[in-house]
């Protein structure tokens, strides 16, 4: 690499040895420089313009592309470019830490909201293969209480619907998921369970 004067930036997350569900890059940098990532996610000795490092020096970039979500044993490294003058930094010390799949999200009912009695549908998102999302709810009033579980499998864009097998009485319940993603490898990844949200059944 040509000589240069601009220092690489300064990655202060994930940490050497972490355990990460979401990817998100944080650290310092030149104002306005280009944050640019390299990473076992894609091909070997392939940098990537992920994000810029804000006015006061400040870059939080969150990697979302589908590619980012995929857990594993991952190693990266990042660089900065500014443009004015025309320079790219070293890049740092490559970082190893651990990628967890991220937990589902649910997206109907949302915490505090309701199922009506004659559609208890529940909607989400998911990773986005070979994934099945389980899905508990409890009934934590009137007594006694109760719980049921559901499963589904998210469609190619990560999005899932799910009923209950059954239909629930009204009352106040608590739900939670989590989802198992089948590597084509054979290696199992497990989520953690999500907290649990409140909701209403009426």
């Amino acid at each position: 690499m040509a000589n240069t004067q601009l220092l690489p930036p300064v990655l202060s997350y994930p940490t050497e040895g972490a355990t990460v569900e979401k990817l998100e890059l944080k650290g310092t940098g030149v104002a306005g420089a280009v944050i640019q990532l390299q990473s076992n996610f894609t091909q070997q000795g392939t940098w990537h313009d992920v994000g810029t490092v804000e006015q006061d020096g400040t870059f939080s970039i969150y990697l979302s592309r589908s590619f980012y979500l995929v857990p594993k044993n991952a190693e990266i490294k990042v660089r900065q470019k500014t443009w004015w003058p025309d320079e790219t930094s070293e890049p740092t010390e490559i970082i190893s830490f651990e990628k967890l799949l991220e937990r589902p999200v649910f997206t109907k009912p949302t915490a505090g909201g309701s199922l009506p009695l004659l559609d208890q549908t529940i909607k989400g998102t998911g990773h986005h293969a070979q994934t099945r999302v389980d899905i508990e709810l409890t009934r934590v009033s009137p007594l006694p209480t109760a719980t049921y579980k559901t499963n589904v499998d998210p469609d190619g864009a990560g999005g899932w619907e799910a009923k209950p097998g059954w239909a629930l009485l009204p009352g106040a319940y608590k739900m939670k998921a989590m989802q198992t993603y089948w590597h084509f490898d054979g290696v199992e990844h497990k989520s953690n369970w999500t907290d649990d949200m409140a909701l209403t059944v009426a």
